[in-house]
């Protein structure tokens, strides 16, 4: 059952889905549907060189903090969160697989971003340093330029809210209950499917 697998330099096309972490004012994006692509080399032994760029078109909540609180909340607004980050994909059955499957572990850096100004509240989601892991399965069909994978990924990236959001206007609630902090650490997962193409075997 145990043959090997080859497919030095790679071309994944990424379909899948984004949930950004717990967020205390509910800013951060709505979960949504993502697309992207990778692309992996051969770097020696069970590892490959990583490099992805994925996106999620969504929406975001938008806050008005000068306002009082029964008309604060602006609705939603257009946020297309782009992640891009490189990593080291390790083949834990090396350069072999048991039926042509391949269990795989991606630790990877990078940045998190939604490219979008400062709404009316003076929030951005804003261009962050991102990190994470991520678990998956290839599936290396015998002979074939050709490999199917799923992957499930953990990423960090920081949220920082406005000074704006802390403070009383008119006697009226902050919008931010006492005890928040106003920056953290937030987990976003993703699930990803993707069909790769071998540029050289």
């Amino acid at each position: 059952p145990y043959r090997d697998v080859s497919g030095r330099h790679g071309l994944t096309a990424i379909v899948g889905w984004f949930a950004a972490g717990d967020d205390p004012l509910d800013l951060l994006p709505k979960p949504s549907a993502m697309f992207g692509v990778r692309y992996d080399t051969d770097i020696g032994g069970p590892a490959q060189l990583t490099l992805r760029t994925q996106f999620a078109p969504t929406t975001r909540r938008a806050i008005d903090p000068s306002r009082p609180p029964a008309t604060r909340d602006l609705g939603d607004r257009n946020s297309f969160v782009t992640i891009a980050d490189l990593g080291v994909n390790f083949n834990l059955t090396g350069s072999k697989g048991w039926h042509g499957l391949v269990p795989t572990l991606l630790p990877s850096v990078g940045i998190m971003t939604d490219f979008a100004a400062e709404d009316e509240g003076g929030y951005s989601m804003g261009t962050n340093f991102a990190f994470g892991v991520g678990a998956g399965v290839r599936y290396v069909p015998r002979e074939s330029r050709y490999e199917i994978r799923a992957d499930l990924g953990t990423i960090f990236s920081q949220t920082e809210y406005p000074s704006s959001y802390f403070v009383q206007v008119d006697g009226q609630p902050a919008v931010a209950p006492a005890g928040t902090e106003r920056s953290g650490w937030r987990r976003h997962l993703t699930l990803t499917l993707g069909f790769t193409y071998h540029l050289v075997r």
